[in-house]
C-alpha cells in the first residue's frame, strides 16, 4: 500500500458573531498541511514531533498525563510497513 495524501486544513479570516453583535472570533486563520496532523478513529490522541508519532496510551487522563503515558512510534518504520507487500495469511488475526 503506497502512502497517500489524506487532508489539509485551511481557515482564512474566520469570524463568529453571536446574536447581539457579540464577536467571539475575529479574522482567525489557520493552515495545517497534509501529514502535520493525525485523525484517528476511537478517540486516540497523538502528536507528531520530528520523526516520531506519539500516541496516548489508554488509562491516562490528558489533564495529568506525563511522558510515561505516550508510546512513541518511528514514523519512517510505520510508513515502511504501509509500503510493504505481505502475504494475506501474515495479516490474519490469530
Amino acid at each position: 500500500m503506497a502512502w497517500m495524501s489524506m487532508a489539509t486544513v485551511e481557515l482564512d479570516d474566520v469570524v463568529k458573531i453571536y446574536p447581539g453583535n457579540v464577536k467571539a472570533v475575529d479574522r482567525f486563520s489557520l493552515d495545517i498541511a497534509d501529514t502535520e496532523f493525525v485523525v484517528a478513529g476511537g478517540g486516540n490522541t497523538s502528536v507528531k514531533i520530528d520523526g516520531t508519532l506519539y500516541v496516548k496510551a489508554s488509562g491516562f487522563a490528558l489533564a495529568t498525563i506525563g511522558r510515561e503515558g505516550f508510546v512513541g512510534l518511528d514514523r519512517a518504520k510505520v510508513l515502511g510497513i504501509l509500503d510493504g507487500d505481505y502475504p494475506r495469511e501474515a495479516l490474519a488475526l490469530k
